[in-house]
């Protein structure tokens, strides 16, 4: 349900993203509206009261604070240009490779940063041997239905 939900929500926002940029939404207006809601949510929240601890007095570092601060650029900087490549392309020619890149990136991640690879038994590996498939069936879809039709 969690995948689904996240399917759900991700799909609409990739077709909001499109229908915004063939609309001349600037990319501008659209980064600050995305974080706006976002920053009135956070708001919301602290103004509820929610988890805050008034007896903390313990101060950031400064690496606790820029590299939170770097990762929030990099954010901004992907949304911005996923945004941008929505309004230059049609959806089903940039879908898919953004669906292949949240599949591959972390698998990899996942394999030999993190070293998972070497707890994995056989059937884990074939199992990730039939989502490496599915990956390449859809990033090579629109390629591979041209031969057929």
């Amino acid at each position: 349900l969690c995948v689904a939900g996240y399917s759900v929500a991700w799909g609409l926002a990739a077709v909001a993203m499109r229908y915004f940029g063939t609309e001349g939404v600037s990319q501008s207006t659209f980064l600050l509206s995305w974080y706006a809601g976002t920053m009135t949510g956070a708001t919301i929240l602290l103004l509820s009261g929610c988890e805050i601890d008034p007896t903390c007095t313990k101060r950031l570092t400064k690496r606790e604070v820029w590299g939170p601060l770097v990762l929030a650029a990099m954010i901004i900087i992907s949304l911005f240009l996923e945004y941008w490549s929505y309004a230059a392309a049609p959806l089903v020619v940039v879908r898919p490779i953004y669906l292949v890149g949240e599949q591959v990136i972390p698998a990899l991640v996942g394999l030999y940063w993190f070293k998972e690879a070497k707890g994995l038994d056989k059937t884990e590996w074939w199992c990730f041997a039939v989502a490496i498939i599915g990956g390449l069936l859809l990033f090579c879809g629109e390629q591979l239905s041209r031969l057929f039709v």
